[in-house]
């Protein structure tokens, strides 16, 4: 079950930490999508708007920006997701996460930040949480093997970005009860 007060935490630690929060859109076009998009993704459409429904929050900074309604700066944006992924313990075709964007400044500096952001945030009930290498200027933060969210550089014709992970829900709930973590925070 989602934990609301989760996304909560999350979206006012992050604020604490100079991302500011912004409402985003549910819907882009396709051609959007496909920036972030696996290359087999399957999408969500809406055929009578001509848009898809996002996979990630991620997708929905880019078409504020991409539109000219999004300056470059450090954002969060928590959005539902939609994805045509397989069933089980962890995933699920649809959840709520809250999504991390630097697109002022994009490095390797800014990005291990960012990681440190979300390691210290997931730390808070996960202390034995770490950070993956996952090459191509890409890390994972797991515990036991599990993906807590995903950090990396990211560009495209219009811009160069940092992408992450603030929580993603319910996995992060999932896997809290998983291994019988309390709900509320160290």
């Amino acid at each position: 079950m989602i934990d609301y007060s989760i996304l909560a935490s999350s979206m006012e630690y992050y604020e604490s930490h100079g991302y500011r929060r912004i409402e985003s859109p549910w819907t882009v076009t396709k051609e959007i999508s496909k920036v972030t998009a696996p290359p087999n993704a399957s999408f969500f459409t809406i055929e009578e708007k001509k848009k898809v429904l996002v996979a990630s929050g991620e997708q929905s900074l880019l078409y504020l920006y991409n539109k000219g309604f999004l300056p470059k700066g450090k954002w969060q944006s928590t959005t539902p997701c939609f994805r045509d992924e397989s069933f089980d313990a962890l995933h699920t075709k649809y959840f709520i996460k809250n999504e991390l964007m630097i697109t002022d400044t994009v490095n390797m500096a800014t990005l291990m930040s960012t990681i440190d952001d979300a390691l210290k945030f997931f730390q808070q009930w996960i202390p034995a949480a770490e950070v993956k290498d996952m090459g191509n200027f890409s890390y994972d933060i797991v515990f036991e093997s599990i993906e807590l969210g995903s950090y990396g550089l990211r560009a495209c014709p219009f811009l160069q970005w940092v992408y992450g992970t603030g929580v993603a829900e319910p996995r992060f709930s999932k896997v809290l009860d998983m291994y019988g973590i309390s709900h509320k925070k160290n």
